[in-house]
């Protein structure tokens, strides 16, 4: 008789609290549809997983895998080769120095004008005196 060797179950999640001593709240989103109006919608389900040393932050993409009963409430770990940290999401624009338009406060450079630069009195309701 052959021997099949079982995957565990698996899912990716983004890290939502890391409040607990050795303990990440992670939230699965999954897609379904609808039975009866074939509507896809997310369903999202929180798990407790086992972080041994705290090391994930929040907002972290972090793949999960079912272990043994930690406690009452964990039945995963943190795969920590497949974990993706909130950083590295952003892309390269963070460590190349770029800052938002927010930042700089220059406005002509987003083309965001006031009334007073367009010289469009017609908006404010003013009329010229002939």
């Amino acid at each position: 008789m052959e021997t099949k060797t079982l995957r565990p179950q698996t899912f990716i999640g983004t890290v939502v609290k890391t409040a607990m001593k050795d303990t990440a709240t992670v939230k699965v989103d999954r897609y379904v549809k609808n039975a009866k109006y074939k509507k896809y919608f997310v369903r999202s389900k929180k798990y407790l997983a086992h972080d041994p040393g705290n090391t994930v932050k929040v907002g972290d993409t972090v793949t999960i895998v079912a272990t043994r009963p930690i406690s009452k409430l964990k039945r995963f770990a943190i795969d920590p080769t497949k974990t993706v940290s909130a950083d590295e999401d952003r892309g390269d624009t963070l460590k190349q120095g770029v800052t938002s338009d927010k930042d700089r406060g220059d406005t002509s450079k987003r083309g965001v004008t006031s009334d007073k630069d367009r010289g469009d009195t017609s908006k404010r309701g003013v009329t010229s005196a002939i």
